[in-house]
């Protein structure tokens, strides 16, 4: 049980959108894209859990990850935790 979900119970489609929407992962790649700003990168990941493309919420996140003075940056230009937090993206 997963915030009142029986995962166990949900078709593959479903479960996949659950855990986009409600599982944060870490990896130890971090599969940014790297002709992405941080910015972009995590507007695209908002693409994957069925958001709509917010620059508004996306600049939040990465506010709450640390990330606000970098979001004009591209993976490269960024440190290996902030490309880390870039990734994970600060669920909340």
């Amino acid at each position: 049980m997963i915030d009142e979900t029986d995962v166990t119970r949900l078709p593959e489609a479903a479960r996949d959108r659950f855990r986009a929407r409600h599982i944060g992962f870490v990896f130890q790649t971090f599969n940014l894209l790297p002709g992405f700003t941080a910015l972009e990168n995590v507007l695209l990941g908002m693409t994957f859990t069925g958001q709509r493309n917010d620059p508004g919420r996306a600049t939040e996140l990465l506010g709450k990850v640390g990330l606000s003075k970098r979001v004009s940056h591209k993976p490269e230009a960024l440190s290996v935790g902030e490309q880390q937090r870039l990734r994970w993206r600060g669920r909340s």
